[in-house]
């Protein structure tokens, strides 16, 4: 099956109400891909697979510690999904099963999906009503995601980081050269989260001083997190306290770059502009302010642009009521009204990401053979 997407209207009357189905039956089909994982059925049919035992519903049982009754229960609703399929003898590990089992994203999304969003989504249309995160209270918390994490249970709290390094993270070592293309004296790490860019960073170039400006619980999370980095690095690394909403950057006065990565997507458009104008307030005409997203509209596959899309229903439902992942056209806008313009574009690196460089002066400023270096974007992405 594939979804149908903007084939929709081509779309027998047939198909339209088996795709309905489908979606009606969805949570039912999560779950049970989530049952077959956890519980080691995928694992035990590779390993029949690779062994060359036959996997029948008994044998699985056997290998697995459930019931026979579990078993054919579950592979019976898979098997639609080519997870798995069913031969004369028993049965075999299906391609989709196979990037269930293997595949990090799929993990990651899964685990993201099950543990953060699932118990939350039901409270969607009231966050949607009220444009606030209503689904929260169902993980413990009040006011926004961000500002309790290290509250969060620990299972849920590991796959939200897993969930947000995997994606933010994969795009770090390919954009190391291009952000220190140029010496970088002092950097603004807004939304530094556990501080992992902010690692990359100190470790790359020995003179770079990096600030990470956070709320407090983020914050003390990535104190944790780069304890054991060494003198070497703690020395050019400064802490931030702030709700950027609330505070202001004029201690930021002196850095020559700002870094926001998967930060902008955690505010409305109006907040976002307020947050760039606080930005260019203090920044040199000289500066740069990187800006690295995930845009839907930048997308190489569909696939990929239904996932971000999808996501943006944690935003509403849990993160802060108010926010999405925006695209590239809905996002350059709002850096205009802030007084920036978009430089440079790297597409498709990392994870789906694309990657924005703002000046406050406008982007002819540089000489020719420097301009010649950076590519223009063309629609990509993973």
């Amino acid at each position: 099956m594939i979804l149908p997407g903007e084939r929709s209207g081509s779309l027998s009357a047939l198909e339209a109400r088996s795709w309905a189905q489908f979606f009606a039956f969805g949570p039912f089909a999560f779950q049970a891909l989530r049952s077959v994982r956890e519980l080691g059925i995928l694992s035990a049919l590779l390993r029949a697979e690779q062994e060359g035992w036959t996997a029948t519903s008994a044998a699985l049982a056997e290998a697995v510690e459930v019931s026979t009754y579990a078993i054919e229960l579950l592979l019976d609703v898979v098997c639609h999904l080519g997870v798995v399929s069913k031969g004369d003898e028993g049965w075999q590990l299906g391609k989709v099963g196979y990037f269930v089992l293997h595949d990090e994203m799929t993990q990651v999304n899964f685990d993201f999906v099950q543990h953060v969003c699932y118990d939350a989504l039901p409270d969607l249309t009231a966050s949607l009503k009220s444009e606030r995160p209503v689904g929260l209270e169902r993980l413990g918390l009040e006011g926004r995601l961000y500002g309790g994490l290290g509250a969060l249970e620990t299972t849920k709290r590991t796959s939200w980081l897993d969930f947000d390094h995997f994606y933010s993270g994969a795009a770090f070592d390919e954009l190391l050269p291009c952000v220190f293309d140029r010496p970088v004296r002092s950097m603004a790490d807004i939304g530094g989260n556990t501080g992992r860019w902010a690692a990359k960073c100190l470790n790359y170039d020995p003179y770079v001083h990096v600030t990470l400006v956070d709320l407090p619980a983020q914050l003390e999370m990535a104190r944790d997190s780069l304890s054991g980095e060494g003198e070497r690095v703690l020395s050019r690394l400064s802490f931030l306290e702030m709700d950027v909403l609330e505070g202001d950057f004029q201690s930021l006065r002196e850095c020559d770059l700002f870094w926001m990565s998967q930060f902008l997507d955690c505010f409305s458009p109006q907040q976002i502009v307020e947050i760039l104008k606080k930005v260019r307030a203090v920044a040199s005409a000289e500066a740069r302010l990187f800006i690295v997203e995930p845009f839907p509209d930048m997308q190489r596959f569909p696939v990929s642009a239904y996932c971000l899309d999808a996501t943006s229903l944690y935003f509403n439902c849990l993160a802060n009521g108010v926010s999405r992942f925006y695209r590239l056209s809905e996002m350059v806008p709002l850096i205009e009204a802030a007084g920036f313009v978009v430089e440079h574009q790297w597409p498709q690196v990392g994870h789906w990401q694309t990657a924005l460089c703002c000046r406050a002066s406008a982007p002819n400023s540089l000489p020719p053979n420097k301009r010649a270096m950076y590519p223009t974007a063309k629609a990509g992405g993973l």
